[in-house]
């Protein structure tokens, strides 16, 4: 907004005092997109690095589960 000389209406300081309130929430939203993003890395090396399980522990656990929910 310019005033009729051509100048700015509102200084700096002014602006970055109306907009404080929007940057902390933008800070809050990327804070939460970047830790969701770290999750998601954490969740995918988990996944990456963990062991197999064998043929004969599936076996052996499948049954188990099934008995255990009724």
């Amino acid at each position: 907004a310019f005033d009729q000389y051509g100048n700015l209406a509102y200084t700096f300081v002014e602006t970055v005092v109306f907009l404080h309130i929007p940057y902390i929430v933008r800070f809050i939203g990327g804070a939460f997109f970047l830790s969701g993003t770290i999750l998601m890395v954490y969740n995918l090396y988990k996944t990456v690095v963990s062991e197999r399980v064998s043929e004969v522990e599936r076996e052996v656990m499948i049954p188990g589960k099934l008995a255990s929910s009724h």
